[in-house]
């Protein structure tokens, strides 16, 4: 567990997904940008639009810039992987 400089957890979700992604996690899962997003492909709009601000805000980069480098650099991993999906999903 990793505490931010207002002591809320962050990154047990990339911790996870890092951990299931390298041990031959479901690769078709982890692409699909509704999973990533975690919402149906069924979500309206706003509800696409609140998952991703929800989760752009909890791995922000900057969110964990003073936890180190290693942190910094997954989160900008996920954040990317975050934006890909939100494109992915407005651009149809």
């Amino acid at each position: 567990m990793y505490r931010d400089e207002y002591g809320n957890l962050v990154f047990e979700k990339i911790i996870v997904q890092q951990k299931t992604t390298s041990h031959g996690g479901d690769e078709d899962a982890i692409d699909d940008p509704y999973t990533i997003l975690g919402i149906s492909n069924t979500a309206t709009n706003e509800e696409i639009k609140r998952a991703y601000i929800t989760l752009i805000k909890e791995y922000h980069p900057d969110k964990v810039a003073s936890l180190g480098t290693k942190l910094r650099d997954l989160a900008e991993k996920e954040a990317k992987r975050i934006n890909a999906a939100y494109q992915k999903i407005i651009g149809k």
